[in-house]
């Protein structure tokens, strides 16, 4: 099974991908979010498909990088755990 990195960085690629893998620690969500809505929403759909936490647009530009990305997805996956017990 993936690690959340790997499968987060694939969701990440996917929505947009003219970035690479070795770009994706300097990547600011919100700009890239500000930068090109439609693989934004793109992004927020493939997480939630993913991981099914819910993201909304606000979400997205309120997070300037990867890190903290990955970090609104561990709660979400969290929180998921814990409502489904």
């Amino acid at each position: 099974m993936p690690d959340l990195d790997d499968q987060l960085q694939r969701c990440v690629l996917c929505a947009f991908p003219a970035l690479t893998v070795e770009s994706l620690d300097r990547i600011n969500i919100a700009q890239l979010a500000a930068s090109d809505s439609l693989a934004a929403v793109s992004l927020a759909a493939i997480l939630g498909q993913e991981f099914g936490v819910d993201l909304d647009m606000d979400d997205l530009r309120a997070m300037d990088s990867l890190d903290a990305l990955r970090a609104r997805i561990a709660r979400g996956v969290a929180q998921e755990s814990r409502d489904a017990k």
